[in-house]
């Protein structure tokens, strides 16, 4: 087995309304769908009511689950109110049900060393981590969106399908006075801190490689491309990493509501190298986290950047839009080659 992985799968949900509204190919949708469907109970993340963290929750419902759909790139919150994901979870667990759990691979090896045994009707699906980003950036960012539109937020994405395509990814708000702000993520103050700082522990993050604690670890198809025509789908491509018995046991429970095809591990584990290597810290980390700390996010952006990268930066972003992904990855491979014989 390659790094605890015994197989990988690639796919999407056949549901073009509910595939749309999933990040990648609504994989977790679908594993969340099939035990949902049978009476079962589902653990995972969902928007806090003002959108400015996660927060986990118990579903029983299909409507429930809907709220679990798409990427919320936050620090989400166990115990609040009246629920501990915990404890709600070791009584249904106790009480002999049927229990699925998604969340990132850290709240996974949160929650087996809680129940400190295993659990035959307990399935682990965790996460391909980036690191998500402190409750505080959303704080600002969205604080500072409902006062230019003056309204209150009722709907926010930051893995919007424009026009129904997987990629480029756009952040979406939309507000009670009807006004929508669209616009890539990674334009965004709030894509821009994401992909500079994430929690202090996510640059030490255990749970790689063969530490995972999940039956199965899914996100993102990165790399994958529209040469592959039997695995590619505009609107979105998962890949799954079956890591247990029970793992391929969920991938059997999807395929009659997904597209789902075996893919080559290796390749996809090079595209996908957080499901292995810890995150490193981006060279603007301290500048930013400085700035960020004495000023706010928009002075910690833009003092980050220098007026050349951020110029770069735009252009790097309009290239990508204007070209097809299939010619950006040959480019990137051409460049890595190249680099490869200088060495």
């Amino acid at each position: 087995m390659l790094h605890g992985v015994q197989k990988a799968y690639s796919g999407y949900i056949n549901d073009k309304s509910r595939l749309v509204k999933s990040a990648s190919g609504g994989f977790a949708y679908s594993f969340a769908y099939s035990f949902i469907k049978k009476g079962n109970i589902v653990y995972s993340v969902r928007y806090s009511s003002d959108f400015r963290q996660g927060e986990w929750a118990r579903a029983t419902t299909f409507e429930e689950i809907s709220r679990f759909q798409g990427s919320k790139y936050v620090e989400s919150k166990k115990i609040y109110d009246n629920f501990n994901l915990y404890e709600r979870l070791k009584q249904d667990l106790e009480s002999g049900l049927t229990v699925l759990v998604i969340g990132l691979p850290c709240d996974i090896g949160a929650i087996k060393s809680y129940l400190t045994k295993e659990y035959q009707k307990l399935y682990c699906i965790d996460l391909i981590c980036h690191g998500p980003t402190i409750k505080k950036v959303a704080d600002e960012y969205l604080t500072a969106l409902e006062k230019k539109y003056r309204s209150k937020l009722i709907d926010f994405s930051v893995r919007y399908k424009k026009n129904g395509k997987w990629m480029p990814i756009y952040l979406r708000a939309e507000f009670e006075n009807k006004k929508i702000y669209m616009k890539p993520f990674y334009d965004t103050d709030y894509g821009i801190a994401f992909s500079i700082m994430s929690r202090p522990c996510c640059y030490k993050c255990k749970f790689k490689s063969v530490n995972h604690k999940s039956d199965i670890t899914i996100g993102d198809y990165w790399g994958i491309t529209k040469a592959n025509l039997k695995e590619w789908n505009d609107m979105g491509v998962s890949v799954a990493f079956v890591r247990t018995d029970k793992g391929e046991a969920l991938i059997n429970a999807i395929r009659d509501i997904c597209t789902v095809n075996e893919t080559n591990i290796d390749f996809a584990m090079k595209n996908n190298r957080l499901i292995n290597e810890q995150k490193i810290k981006d060279k603007h980390y301290p500048v930013f986290i400085d700035s960020f700390n004495n000023y706010n996010l928009h002075s910690a952006i833009k003092k980050s950047f220098s007026k050349t990268e951020r110029l770069l930066k735009a252009i790097k972003r309009g290239i990508k839009i204007v070209l097809p992904r299939e010619f950006l990855l040959l480019g990137k491979r051409l460049i890595n080659s190249f680099n490869t014989l200088q060495k």
